[in-house]
């Protein structure tokens, strides 16, 4: 699940309670997906364009 609109940045990894990723973006971060077949890789950078997460997505 991708969310936005808190005022920090969220990476909760599936576990026994959510079985799928939940990705909350912050105001002052930006996520840049890119998709090749079946995965999505999500970078996340900060405001200075500074890698602070990067996400491997696969299906």
């Amino acid at each position: 699940m991708l969310c936005g609109h808190l005022h920090r940045y969220i990476h909760c990894k599936p576990d026994a309670r959510v079985k799928f990723p939940v990705i909350i973006n912050s105001k002052d971060m930006v996520i840049d997906g890119q998709t090749q077949g079946n995965r999505l890789q999500l970078k996340v950078l900060d405001t200075k364009g500074t890698l602070v997460d990067k996400i491997v997505l696969t299906k």
